[in-house]
């Protein structure tokens, strides 16, 4: 299993916390007043991989998300338009919660700071080990002192045949790509095309649409003296 780790932003205690209210798309109207029907939730804020408040990867965990109905977790991520949301809901394979990870557009299947963030917020403060379901399967993750860190699937890689359909994809010529170097897919329950290319001019050039995959295009001409990549 591969690990992540990350500082919370209050090593002893809880962040901050603040409340949000969901409201689905078809509510019931009151009999009384014809008002909205509104839930309130509350969640927490949180960095992630910063140990410094408004830094690192910003998070907003749901306590409980039982009841909540999938538009209206979409709905919430789309509205807070952090990078990831999570919700906690019953575990139903023999860990200690389940979550799920919604992003503005799509829920997740996993990520590695929405569960960091998640468990930091569950343990309350206090040193714990917790089973967190997620789509990808039941991940460990241990806080201690303030620092968490967690296990996760080991990457799985996949070759693309197809070259100059990937160029394409990418607004660019199949001579920008770099022949020495594979194109392929690496997934450790988010899948991304790692695609490498001549020159720096490739990478500025590029511009991807229609592709599955997020994609990550780099060259090994570089900008500053001394780097690789």
């Amino acid at each position: 299993m591969g690990r992540q780790s990350g500082l919370s932003p209050r090593r002893h205690a809880e962040p901050a916390r603040r409340r949000a209210r969901l409201q689905g798309l078809h509510c019931q109207r009151s009999r009384r007043r014809g008002q909205p029907v509104v839930t309130r939730h509350e969640y927490t804020l949180v960095d992630v991989f910063t140990d410094r408040k408004f830094r690192g990867n910003h998070l907003a965990v749901f306590h409980d998300g039982a009841g909540v109905s999938d538009t209206s977790m979409q709905a919430a991520a789309k509205e807070l338009n952090l990078t990831e949301i999570t919700f906690v809901v019953r575990a139903e394979h023999g860990g200690d919660h389940k979550i799920r990870i919604f992003g503005p557009r799509r829920e997740l299947p996993f990520a590695g700071h929405p569960t960091i963030g998640t468990a930091f917020v569950l343990a309350r403060g206090r040193d714990a080990t917790l089973r967190l379901e997620e789509q990808v399967g039941t991940l460990q993750v241990t806080v201690r002192d303030g620092f968490t860190e967690m296990e996760q699937p080991l990457p799985t890689f996949e070759r693309v045949a197809d070259r100059d359909a990937v160029a394409a994809s990418l607004a660019l010529d199949a001579a920008d790509l770099e022949p020495a170097l594979p194109i392929e897919i690496g997934s450790s329950g988010l899948r991304f095309m790692f695609v490498a290319v001549k020159t720096l001019d490739a990478v500025r050039r590029a511009s991807p649409r229609e592709l599955a995959e997020a994609a990550y295009i780099f060259t090994t001409h570089t900008v500053e003296p001394g780097s690789t990549v």
